[in-house]
């Protein structure tokens, strides 16, 4: 029976998010939150209101990593597509190194009609 026990609990610890506590992520993850709260001030379409909540309970970085797209959908109806990527522009380098990790290799195109060579 002991077995029993000990498999579970290793199961169950196997299955558990591992979460490696990093000096200064809750004021990195504050401070990305707060911009992309401060980004949606004056969205008040629904879209705009429901996406400012799931903003605020994002757990960590990785999901308002992953809200950025919702957020320029939302910022392009409400002030148009330059205004949004402009936003988006100045919020994406404060995640840091996930944000480093995203942009594309020098000399690759980044849309289908980009036909500039890269350096």
């Amino acid at each position: 029976m002991r077995w029993m026990f000990s498999v579970t609990t290793g199961f169950s610890g196997w299955l558990a998010p591992r979460v490696a506590h990093q000096p200064g992520a809750e004021d990195k993850l504050a401070a990305v939150r707060d911009a992309m709260l401060t980004a949606l001030a004056e969205a008040s379409m629904p879209a705009g209101l429901r996406l400012a909540e799931r903003i605020r309970r994002a757990p960590d970085l990785e999901a308002l990593w992953h809200l950025r797209g919702a957020l320029m959908d939302t910022l392009c109806h409400q002030h148009g597509e330059p205004h949004a990527g402009a936003q988006l522009a100045r919020i994406t380098p404060l995640f840091g190194d996930r944000a480093a990790a995203s942009r594309p290799l020098p000399g690759l195109r980044t849309r289908p009609g980009d036909l500039t060579p890269g350096p």
